[in-house]
């Protein structure tokens, strides 16, 4: 596909045939496999997540298939529906240890600031106390090494 490409247009049909249907441009399946395959090498977990479930699917579909295991489609639905589920679990997880971990790093530097005399959501003081303040924050970082 270079330039110039033009995609086949799909309609959809429907099923009281109104003018100006919808209609899908459709690209070729391995245009597809190589957009999301790049996309979740560029780290987009949408894509790594649906390029996934696609690998998984394809592998169990031809293990199936050399032992002699038949599901139905509605079987593969239900399992692609239990594995995004459990993928969603997994990224709500990770997005609250996520949130736990900097909320544990700003405790820990709020508490290391007062420790050495400063109040980390003061307001700012005037400019002769801030450049006091500076040097005795410097002179207890000295102190400590």
């Amino acid at each position: 596909m270079g330039k110039g490409y033009t995609p086949d247009s799909v309609e959809v049909e429907s099923i009281n045939q109104n003018r100006g249907q919808t209609r899908i441009n459709a690209v070729p399946l391995e245009v597809v496999t190589a957009y999301r395959f790049t996309q979740a090498k560029q780290g987009n977990e949408q894509a790594l997540s649906l390029v996934w479930a696609m690998l998984t699917e394809t592998l169990e579909r031809r293990f199936d298939r050399a032992f002699g295991i038949a599901r139905s489609e509605d079987e593969w639905d239900q399992r692609l529906s239990e594995g995004i589920i459990v993928q969603l679990e997994n990224d709500l997880s990770s997005a609250f240890e996520e949130a736990d971990t900097a909320l544990s790093r700003e405790k820990l530097l709020e508490q290391q600031l007062r420790e050495l005399g400063v109040e980390p959501w003061a307001l700012p003081e005037g400019e002769e106390d801030s450049i006091q303040k500076k040097r005795e924050f410097s002179k207890k970082l000295e102190f400590e090494d």
